[in-house]
């Protein structure tokens, strides 16, 4: 996420919503693990990081 938005004035704004998509998405024991590991989103989550991003701007245009 850092390489993608990483310059934003406020992240942590957008990382309350990365959190919110995973617990709803994939359950709050994924966030736990991701919190414990975040360089292996991949594999906790299991798809790509590119995959999870667009998933994700699909959740916040279905839900906002």
């Amino acid at each position: 996420m850092k390489n993608y938005y990483g310059k934003l004035e406020q992240p942590y704004f957008l990382s309350g919503g990365f959190v919110e998509f995973i617990i709803n998405e994939y359950g709050y024991d994924k966030i736990i693990d991701l919190i414990k590991n975040p360089d292996d989103i991949e594999k906790i989550i299991d798809t790509t990081k590119e995959e999870i991003i667009v998933k994700w701007n699909e959740y916040i245009l279905s839900s906002y």
